[in-house]
């Protein structure tokens, strides 16, 4: 994904990423630290059911992600059930002291 993102990242004013929710949360910390210098809006979604099912958040949250990205936030935030969520900035455990 990063690498895909990096290829085109001049080509678009921003990105939104459908993903699966089993690993997401290891997706999102990846993104998390690779996302700090960005400066265009990547945003994550996924859905807890699928988006052909006959109730869905999935299409509220690619819609929502879209408005996301077309807010022009820098960096890496996170956007499901309505909710979004900015990356918190990492810190060594030495800042943390």
């Amino acid at each position: 994904m990063v690498q895909a993102i990096a290829d085109h990242y001049e080509d678009y004013d921003g990105f939104v990423i459908a993903h699966g929710t089993d690993n997401m949360a290891y997706t999102a910390a990846a993104l998390s630290i690779w996302c700090r210098t960005r400066r265009k809006p990547i945003v994550i979604t996924g859905a807890q059911k699928p988006i052909d099912s006959e109730i869905t958040d999935a299409k509220a949250n690619l819609l929502d992600s879209s408005c996301m990205r077309r807010m022009r936030s820098q960096g890496y935030r996170s956007c499901l059930t309505e909710r979004s969520l900015q990356a918190p900035e990492p810190k060594s455990a030495l800042e943390e002291l």
